[in-house]
């Protein structure tokens, strides 16, 4: 089973920043962002941004922490130049825990209208891991 989440963000961006939100309006930060219940792999990821910059240039870590907030290795960079960006071909597998987004550099960009980003999660055995998280 595949599902899709957006995150959106509004406004300038720093370094070391977690902008977007996952839902409800609340902002992320290191080890709190997309929550994932069960071991999932991220097979694809879109970003786009509306920007009256036309030379920009940020680059993103896409950062996995466990249930217990540690931090996986391994980041997931994306650089999101003059075009949007799209990739369905990552398969990284993530154990039970948060996928965070961070900025990880940004030059030349003075005004971020509306960013997006869309990650594609598979999750594998679903009902199994259902049944398991409900004791059935």
């Amino acid at each position: 089973m595949v599902f899709m989440n957006v995150g959106e963000a509004e406004g300038l961006l720093s370094i070391n920043d977690y902008p977007f939100g996952f839902g409800f309006g609340s902002p992320s930060k290191a080890a709190f962002g997309l929550a994932i219940p069960c071991s999932s792999n991220l097979v694809g990821y879109a970003i786009s941004c509306s920007s009256t910059d036309s030379t920009r240039n940020i680059s993103f870590a896409i950062e996995h922490y466990n249930t217990t907030n540690i931090k996986s290795s391994g980041d997931e960079i994306i650089t999101l130049n003059s075009s949007n960006v799209f990739n369905s071909t990552v398969n990284k597998l993530y154990s039970a825990g948060n996928i965070c987004v961070r900025v990880s550099s940004v030059s030349t960009l003075q005004n971020c209208i509306i960013l997006s980003i869309i990650c594609r999660i598979r999750l594998k055995n679903l009902i199994t891991r259902i049944r398991q998280m409900f004791l059935i």
